[in-house]
């Protein structure tokens, strides 16, 4: 008889296809619980759950052809999206107000990767664009293949914001007259 019990680095994880006396603790099925109605029901990601839950919230925003949705909190522009494949990823994804001189790149680059060692997120980075302007980004992606409930995108949408505020709010500590000199 072959014994289906396996230990991985002190975990005992059991075949639940062993029926067997090696399996004691298997009695039948196992069913789980899955709510139908309310908060918590998984459903699939889509810009439209986005977008209705900022209408809850009674904020402004505006969507393009894509759906994509663009909200601005305090000056700092935000989209939140549905992409991937299947549109199974929500990215929320912010931009600093203030736009800096190609002068400031370096030292606003320590300042995110400073951000990125001590924080979980949002991850944040600079970019310039081709007139040598240096903007500060934020970027939270999740990945929600299997959908997720009401209470878990609100939570993932209120991170992303929430968090790159804070990021934002300590680059207007650190440059408290958001304007840099040229």
């Amino acid at each position: 008889m072959v014994n289906h019990n396996k230990t991985l680095e002190g975990l005992h994880m059991t075949d639940q296809n062993d029926q067997s006396e090696n399996n004691p603790s298997i009695s039948g099925r196992v069913e789980r619980i899955i709510p139908t109605s309310g908060e918590d029901v998984v459903q699939p990601l889509s810009a439209d759950r986005i977008a209705a839950y900022l209408k809850a919230k009674e904020l402004m925003f505006n969507r393009d052809d894509d759906g994509d949705v663009f909200i601005n909190f305090d000056g700092n522009g935000f989209v939140l999206l549905a992409t991937g494949e299947k549109r199974e990823i929500l990215v929320v994804r912010g931009a600093w107000q203030v736009t800096a001189p190609i002068e400031m790149r370096d030292r606003l680059v320590d300042l995110c990767n400073d951000w990125n060692r001590d924080k979980l997120w949002p991850k944040t980075y600079v970019t310039v664009d081709d007139a040598g302007a240096v903007r500060v980004r934020t970027e939270l992606n999740i990945d929600m293949e299997y959908g997720a409930s009401d209470l878990q995108l609100k939570q993932s949408l209120d991170c992303g914001i929430a968090t790159s505020m804070s990021f934002f709010e300590s680059l207007d500590k650190k440059f408290p007259d958001t304007r840099f000199a040229q």
